[in-house]
């Protein structure tokens, strides 16, 4: 990541629970991801753990031969998907989306030279697609630095344990508690959740 230092330092330096979890934890590794799988991944791992999600990605990528492309999924039906552990609705959201992108619907490379409030409303025309796994998007796949995923239930664990709070924060005490951040929102969040795994 660019600029990795300056961003630390600034963090840092505005929040002493930032600096602490720096210094704890050590450089960034937010990489970007590709969009198309990015999101795919988004609906396979909704509302599941991380041990859920990635058994059922591995089942899937079995069923489509590893061969993640649009074209190539669509070959396959709702039950190809549902043998996989995917949901109904899941796995027609997964060719929904292979649809669009096939047709031309929607343009996953075009996000690139949107604002974010325009990417998350392509996003959220799309089937199985809400507000988190747009907050998702914008920060693994576009690396956007300054998103702040309020309904994410591991940031709000971590800022309840580091800030001290008795229950789980609002969404008011959350955009609060971010403001020190900006423009670096993403980052302070990237480091929360490494906070759980610690």
């Amino acid at each position: 990541m660019k600029g990795q230092k300056a961003i630390q330092k600034h963090l840092s330096g505005q929040d002493p629970v930032m600096a602490r979890l720096i210094t704890e934890i050590g450089p960034c590794a937010l990489k970007k991801r590709d969009p198309y799988r990015a999101l795919l991944g988004s609906i396979v791992s909704q509302q599941l753990s991380t041990k859920a999600a990635d058994t059922i990605w591995k089942r899937m990528m079995e069923v489509i031969g590893h061969d993640l492309s649009a074209d190539n999924i669509l070959k396959y039906s709702v039950e190809d998907f549902r043998s996989a552990g995917l949901s109904n609705a899941k796995a027609s959201w997964v060719l929904d989306l292979s649809d669009r992108v096939i047709r031309g619907a929607v343009d996953l490379n075009a996000f690139d030279t949107l604002d974010d409030d325009a990417v998350k409303k392509e996003l959220l025309n799309l089937k199985g697609i809400g507000s988190w796994t747009a907050d998702m998007f914008l920060m693994f796949s576009l690396n956007r630095l300054d998103i702040l995923p309020v309904g994410d239930v591991g940031i709000q664990r971590a800022i309840r344990v580091h800030y001290g709070l008795k229950s789980r924060p609002s969404e008011r005490t959350m955009v609060r508690i971010a403001r020190n951040w900006q423009p670096y929102r993403t980052v302070a969040c990237w480091y929360l959740w490494q906070s759980l795994d610690a």
